[in-house]
């Protein structure tokens, strides 16, 4: 089943695509304003001297952001581990994405069988894996987390995903 909820983290990628796309396009247009765009002379001006301040700082900022779209691109597939709930309703997905020295994420989120997405249970970026976190259904409307501390990263486990009721516990030995 198509979720339009989800729809969103499928856009993101490509308003950022455009972004790309649509910023240079219009900073050549601006350089170049053609007389019979633009017939004042001293707009024309103003146009150009207003574009080369961000195509400079493009000049000088693209080999940045080459690498770091190159270090994006060379992430990993994600890996993925569902656990059904106890009336089979309700499933959290543990998705774990490998990146590039410790960019790690690794997420719970809840959904309907068959349907959209319910939240977010649990997040983390930082250095992980997969065996790290364990989720467990105490029953149909309570979902068990467990995971290691990580001060030095973003970790979040939210008490409520949707109408579930998340219990979050912190393991303390590896």
């Amino acid at each position: 089943m198509f979720c339009w909820i989800d729809i969103w983290s499928h856009v993101r990628g490509f308003a950022n695509l455009a972004g790309i796309v649509l910023f240079p396009t219009l900073l050549i247009l601006m350089l170049w304003s053609p007389e019979r765009w633009v017939s004042r002379r001293w707009l024309r001006i103003a146009l150009r001297l207003l574009a080369a301040v961000p195509a400079a700082g493009i000049v000088f900022l693209l080999p940045a952001i080459l690498l770091a779209g190159m270090l994006e691109a060379g992430d990993s597939s994600p890996e993925m581990k569902p656990v059904v709930s106890p009336d089979g309703k309700t499933v959290a997905v543990l998705k774990y994405q490998a990146g590039f020295l410790g960019r790690d994420g690794l997420t719970v989120r809840l959904r309907k069988v068959g349907g959209c997405q319910c939240g977010v249970a649990y997040e983390h970026f930082g250095s992980d894996y997969l065996g790290a976190t364990d989720i467990a259904w105490i029953d149909s409307s309570n979902l068990k987390i467990s995971y290691f501390a990580d001060r030095d990263h973003i970790q979040m486990c939210h008490n409520t995903a949707g109408s579930i009721h998340v219990e979050c516990v912190v393991k303390t030995t590896r």
